[in-house]
């Protein structure tokens, strides 16, 4: 279109992302409602291009369609930086935390594949040997610590 305006194929094409995604923007209020031709089909302004790479770099780091919503919102208003770095700071905590949980799982398939050979003597009636005489590190820790305090 000679206005500026845009076709949703040719927001799809420029933005990267598909027309269902754009549609679903829209009808979550991410984007603005669009004006319609004669014959149906919406027709966007450039704005939305920026608008969805926004949304695009908001995913990417890890925020959600309500937060980045809130974002919008907080910055028609004004300044939504305070409430991004709360956000983001949150974010960060909870990444932490899945790295942790993330290091133990690691180390407890390691010691499963480490430990295969003589699981699978034990194999028996079964489903899986590795998986049934897996005990976790943390209960190995516990019990570890029980038997010290009783030989003291």
């Amino acid at each position: 279109m000679e206005d500026g305006s845009l076709f949703i194929r040719d927001v799809a094409k420029r933005s990267g992302c598909s027309t269902h995604a754009i549609r679903f923007y829209e009808k979550q209020g991410l984007l603005d409602r669009t004006q319609r031709t004669t014959s149906g089909y919406r027709v966007y302004e450039l704005q939305a291009l920026d608008r969805l790479a926004f949304i695009r770099k908001a995913q990417r780091l890890g925020f959600n369609l309500e937060e980045i919503r809130d974002i919008f919102v907080l910055s028609q208003r004004g300044r939504p930086c305070p409430h991004v770095r709360q956000l983001a700071t949150q974010k960060l905590a909870e990444l932490d935390q899945q790295i942790r949980e993330s290091l133990v799982m690691k180390r407890e398939l390691e010691r499963l594949v480490r430990d295969w050979k003589r699981a699978s003597k034990q194999a028996g009636r079964s489903i899986c040997p590795h998986i049934e005489r897996f005990i976790p590190s943390s209960a190995v820790r516990r019990a570890g610590a029980r038997n010290t305090r009783r030989r003291r």
